[in-house]
């Protein structure tokens, strides 16, 4: 196998590598943001939506269930 031919399969991989995990990332996101919003209060997500939870609470799945 040539230098050129395994250069050209390296950057394939590379890319496809980085497409396949900005897929994931898509994917991963909503799921990621609605469990971290679970742990959070109504107040805490209504006085700053995007923020992290500042105290973990699992009182929303206690009156879920």
């Amino acid at each position: 196998m040539s230098i050129e031919k395994k250069m050209k399969t390296t950057i394939f991989t590379i890319l496809k590598t980085a497409f396949l995990l900005s897929v994931l990332m898509f994917y991963f996101f909503p799921i990621a943001w609605m469990y971290l919003s679970s742990m959070r209060s109504n107040g805490e997500i209504l006085m700053n939506p995007m923020g992290f939870p500042s105290e973990i609470s699992f009182e929303n799945y206690i009156e879920a269930f």
